[in-house]
C-alpha cells in the first residue's frame, strides 16, 4: 500500500512560524517602544536647549531695543528725526516708534496709527484774527461783509491762519448760494492736508464740505466718489485724529459713500490704543516693559524716559514673531502672559513634550514655551523606518511560508492522487489476475466437461488477457508520455474509416457486448486527418470506454463524425452519470477521478483522459467536453483536416 501523506505536519508548520512572527513582532513593538523614549529623551533636552538659547536671544533683543530708545530719548533735536527714522526701518507692519513730548507725540514710520490721543494732537490756529468774520457769518447774517473780511485772510503769511480763512471763505460763499465758487475754495483747502482748521485736519473740512454740497445738489455720483476717497485715507491713518473723532467721520464718510463701514484690521486698532496707553504713562519711571491687550490682540510697550521726551517701542505680534523667535534646533517657540494667554508664536498641544520658563526666572515680560511641533523631528522617521523594515520583514515570512504551504499542501494532494492511484490500480490489475489465475486452475484441474467449455474458458482467458494488456499499455503510454520520449507516426488516414474500424473492434470487448454503439460517419464529408493510428484509435477506446463505463443504467451511445469547418470533429455521447462543472476540467488532470466514479466504485486509474489530452494536443487538436450531471456527457476531439 502506498504511504500516506503526512498532513498532521502541516499544522505543526504553520504554527511554528505564527509563534516566530509573534515573537518577531513582539521583539519589534519593543524595540520601537525603547526607541521612542529614548528619542524622547533627546527631545525634551533639545527643547531645554533651545528654550535656554531662546531666553538669552529674547533678553539681548530686549536689551538692545532699550538701548536705542535710551539714545533717542537723550538725542538732540536736530539729530532725533535721522535716528527715529533709522529705527522705525527695523519695524515690520503692526509696530511703530513713538517719540513723546511736551507739544504732543511724533510717530514713526509716519501713518501707522489709525487715531492718536487727544492731547497729542497739534494745538490748531489762534482763532482771534477771525472773531469779525464769525461775527458777521453767524450773527449779523452778513454773508457779503464776511466774504470781504476773510478774503485778504487767505493771503496771511501765517499758514495756520489762510488755512483757517480758507475754511470760513468756502463756508460762507456755500451759504450765499455761489456752491462753484465754494467747491474750488474747499479744493484750495484741501492743500492744507493735515493743517488743523477748527480742531481738525485740512483735508478732513474741505471733504466734508464738498459732501454736504454733493448731497445738496443730488449728484450721487460725485459724493459716492468723495465719500469712498475720506474714507480710504481715514483707515490708511492720513491724518491725527482722536478715537472718537475717527470713528465719527469714519462712519460719516461710510455711510455718505453708501457703503457698510468695514472693520478695521485689530492689530492696527491695538497699536493706536497702546499709543494711548503709552501717552496716559508718559514719563512714569525711567523705563519699563508692558503688554497691552485689545480685542485678543497683544502689543508689547517698551520704554525710556529721558530729559526732554519719552521713546517708546510698540511691537506687534509679527514683529516679535519674525525678528526674535526664529526656529532654533526645529523647536517651536511661544510666549504668553501671566494669564496664559498666547503673545507670540502658537500654543503647543497638551500630548507634546515642551519646555517653560517663566517670566520671574528670566525677566521677560513673557513666560516662554518650547515644543517640538507634531510630526517633526528624528523620531517620526526613525519609527517609520523600523517599522517598514519589520512589516517587510513579516511579509517576507508571511509569503514564503504561503508559497511553502502551497507547494506543500500541493503535494500532498499529488500524493493523495498517487495513493489513490496506486490502489486502483492495484484492483485493476488483480481482477484479470485473479480470473486468469481461476481460469487456468479450472483447465488444469480437467474440470472443463467438453471441448465447448473448455473454448470458452480459453476466450474467457484471451479476453482477460487482452484487458490486462491495455493496462500495461496504458501505464507504459503515461510513463513515455511523462518522460517527453513517446514518438508518433503521422499518417493521412480517412476518419470516418479509422472511427469505424475501431467501434467495431470495441464492440467485440467484453465491457460492451451489452452495450448499443451507434455509429454515424456521415453521408457526404469524409474528413482525412493527420495522425497516427495506434494513438488516436488508443484516445478514442479510452473515450468509449468511459462512456460505457458510467452509463449503468443506459446502455446505449452514440458516435459521430462531422467537419466543422476546417477540422475533423469526433463525438462520442452517453446518458450516464454526468460531470458537474466543478470537475470538468479537472478529470483532464493525472490520477484525478471524478466524485461521481469514487462514489458507484466504477474502476479506473485516473490517467485515460490525461493520456487522451496529451496525444491530441501533440495532434494540434484538441479535446473538450459538455455535460450535466445526470444527463450524460459529450466528448468531443477536434482534429485539423486535410485536404
Amino acid at each position: 500500500m502506498a504511504p500516506q501523506p503526512k498532513r498532521h505536519l502541516l499544522p505543526t508548520f504553520f504554527a511554528t512560524v505564527l509563534v516566530l512572527v509573534a515573537a518577531m513582532v513582539w521583539m519589534g513593538v519593543q524595540l520601537l517602544r525603547q526607541d521612542r523614549a529614548l528619542a524622547g529623551q533627546r527631545l525634551r533636552e533639545q527643547c531645554d536647549d533651545a528654550a535656554d538659547l531662546a531666553v538669552a536671544s529674547l533678553q539681548q533683543q530686549l536689551s538692545r531695543t532699550e538701548e536705542r530708545l535710551t539714545a533717542l530719548s537723550a538725542a538732540l533735536n536736530s539729530d532725533l528725526t535721522v535716528a527715529a527714522g533709522a529705527f522705525a526701518n527695523r519695524l515690520t507692519a503692526g509696530s511703530v516708534l513713538l517719540v513723546l513730548g511736551a507739544s504732543g507725540m511724533d510717530v514713526y514710520p509716519e501713518r501707522r496709527l489709525l487715531f492718536v490721543p487727544d492731547a497729542a494732537r497739534p494745538p490748531s490756529a489762534v482763532l482771534a484774527l477771525f472773531a469779525e468774520a464769525d461775527a458777521l457769518e453767524f450773527r449779523r447774517e452778513t454773508l457779503r461783509d464776511a466774504i470781504a473780511v476773510l478774503r485778504p485772510l487767505t493771503r496771511h503769511a501765517d499758514r495756520a491762519v489762510r488755512a483757517e480763512a480758507q475754511l470760513r471763505l468756502a463756508r460762507c460763499l456755500w451759504k450765499s448760494g455761489d456752491p462753484d465758487t465754494s467747491l474750488a475754495a474747499y479744493r484750495d483747502l484741501a492743500q492744507f492736508r493735515s493743517l488743523p482748521v477748527l480742531g481738525i485736519p485740512a483735508e478732513i473740512a474741505a471733504g466734508e464740505g464738498r459732501i454736504l454740497i454733493f448731497e445738496a445738489r443730488s449728484d450721487r455720483d460725485s459724493l459716492q466718489r468723495e465719500g469712498a476717497a475720506l474714507c480710504e485715507g481715514l483707515r490708511s491713518g492720513k491724518w491725527p485724529l482722536s478715537r472718537r473723532a475717527y470713528a465719527f467721520y469714519r462712519n460719516e464718510a461710510c455711510g455718505r459713500a453708501g457703503t457698510a463701514t468695514p472693520p478695521d484690521p485689530p492689530e492696527t486698532v491695538a497699536l493706536a490704543v497702546a499709543a494711548e496707553e503709552a501717552w496716559a504713562n508718559r514719563g512714569a519711571g525711567g523705563g519699563g516693559r508692558r503688554i497691552v491687550w485689545h480685542e485678543n490682540t497683544p502689543i508689547l510697550l517698551v520704554w525710556r524716559t529721558g530729559v526732554e521726551r519719552t521713546a517708546v517701542a510698540a511691537l506687534g505680534r509679527r514683529h516679535i514673531e519674525a525678528n526674535w523667535l526664529n526656529a532654533r534646533l526645529g523647536v517651536r517657540i511661544a510666549l504668553s502672559d501671566p494669564e496664559g494667554r498666547i503673545v507670540a508664536g502658537a500654543a503647543a498641544q497638551a500630548t507634546v513634550p515642551q519646555t517653560v520658563r517663566l517670566a520671574a526666572a528670566t525677566h521677560l515680560p513673557w513666560t516662554l514655551h518650547a515644543s517640538v511641533p507634531v510630526g517633526s523631528g528624528a523620531l517620526p522617521a526613525r519609527n517609520r523606518l523600523m517599522l517598514t523594515a519589520l512589516l517587510t520583514l513579516v511579509l517576507l515570512v508571511l509569503a514564503g511560508v504561503y508559497f511553502i504551504g502551497r507547494a506543500a499542501a500541493r503535494e500532498l494532494e499529488v500524493g493523495k492522487l498517487q495513493s489513490d492511484f496506486v490502489a486502483s490500480i492495484s484492483h485493476e490489475f488483480r481482477t484479470p489476475i485473479t480470473a486468469l489465475r481461476q481460469l487456468s486452475e479450472m483447465l488444469v484441474s480437467g474440470r472443463a466437461r467438453d471441448d465447448q467449455e473448455r473454448g470458452e474458458f480459453y476466450r474467457a482467458m484471451a479476453a482477460e488477457s487482452e484487458r490486462l494488456h491495455r493496462l500495461v499499455e496504458g501505464l507504459l503510454s503515461f510513463g513515455r508520455m511523462e518522460a517527453g520520449a513517446i514518438e508518433f507516426r503521422m499518417e493521412t488516414l480517412d476518419a470516418a474509416e479509422l472511427l469505424a474500424t475501431v467501434v467495431a473492434e470495441f464492440r467485440k470487448s467484453a465491457d460492451a457486448r451489452q452495450y448499443q454503439i451507434e455509429l454515424d460517419n456521415g453521408d457526404t464529408q469524409r474528413p482525412r486527418v493527420r495522425c497516427d493510428r495506434a494513438a488516436l484509435t488508443c484516445v478514442l477506446w479510452n473515450l468509449l470506454e468511459n462512456a460505457v463505463k458510467y452509463s449503468p443504467e443506459c446502455r446505449h451511445v452514440w458516435v459521430g463524425l462531422a467537419r466543422e469547418g476546417c477540422r475533423a470533429v469526433i463525438r462520442i455521447r452517453d446518458s450516464g452519470i454526468g460531470i458537474p462543472p466543478a470537475e470538468q476540467k479537472q478529470i483532464f488532470e493525472k490520477f484525478v477521478r471524478g466524485a461521481g466514479a469514487k462514489s458507484r466504485s466504477i474502476r479506473g486509474a485516473g490517467i485515460g483522459l490525461a493520456i487522451a489530452e496529451q496525444i491530441v494536443a501533440a495532434h494540434h487538436g484538441a479535446i473538450a467536453v459538455e455535460s450535466v450531471p445526470g444527463e450524460g456527457s459529450v466528448f468531443s476531439v477536434l482534429l485539423p483536416a486535410v485536404e
